[in-house]
């Protein structure tokens, strides 16, 4: 998890903990961020894992 480049942006806020848990220990397969690396494709740092951008 900690190598998720979108990690230490939302380390600083409580949403941390959400996305964490909904997706990295839950439903990880259903990450926007976790599906465009198995493809092989760029991930953009700002693309939360349901697939929006902050």
């Amino acid at each position: 998890m900690r190598s998720c480049r979108l990690f230490p942006i939302l380390s600083a806020s409580n949403a941390l903990d959400y996305w964490v848990g909904v997706y990295c220990k839950g439903e990880f397969t259903k990450c926007a961020r976790h599906d465009r690396l198995t493809r092989g494709l760029t991930v953009a740092p700002n693309l939360l894992p349901n697939g929006k951008k902050i």
